[in-house]
């Protein structure tokens, strides 16, 4: 599998990964509005989003797609395909990546929760539009988890 195959392999695994991360977030907001005991008449709403109700994927595709293209840079090498181990196809690690190590990191940023959930409309906003480009902008400043720091000193 090269580099445009992994690519591709992302693309299609999107929606569903998209579709857990918006659950995760979603679990992560309702969770500390009961601890805060806070209940508004828009928790229904968010209750319901993506259980009862549809999450339209199509506004977080951008985030997402930076998200897989950083972990390729990142991550991809395509000589580890010359002595392959079980589950160590390319598509794979990217799928247990983001399910064990990046969603996690995702669902634990306020920032990313709160953007996402009103980008998908779960919270209210102005634009979301500007959510969405919040919510890409975290993805691009963040740390990918196993990854150093950009302004960490680079190992000689």
């Amino acid at each position: 599998m090269n580099g445009d195959d992994l690519r591709q392999a992302c693309r299609e695994q999107g929606t569903v990964l998209i579709h857990l991360l918006v659950a995760d977030c979603r679990t992560r907001f309702l969770d500390a509005a009961a601890l805060l005991e806070w209940n508004t008449s828009g928790m229904p709403a968010l209750s319901s989003l993506g259980v009862r109700t549809a999450v339209d994927t199509w506004p977080l595709a951008a985030a997402y797609s930076l998200l897989c293209e950083r972990y390729i840079d990142a991550f991809y090498d395509p000589q580890r395909q010359l002595l392959p181990a079980p589950g160590d196809a390319p598509d794979e690690r990217w799928m247990h990546y983001f399910m064990h190590r990046l969603k996690p990191a995702l669902v634990a940023d306020d920032a990313v929760v709160r953007n996402l959930l009103r980008v998908v409309g779960g919270l209210p906003c102005r634009s979301r539009d500007e959510a969405a480009q919040s919510l890409y902008q975290c993805c691009e400043e963040m740390t990918l988890p196993d990854c150093q720091p950009t302004w960490a000193p680079r190992a000689a």
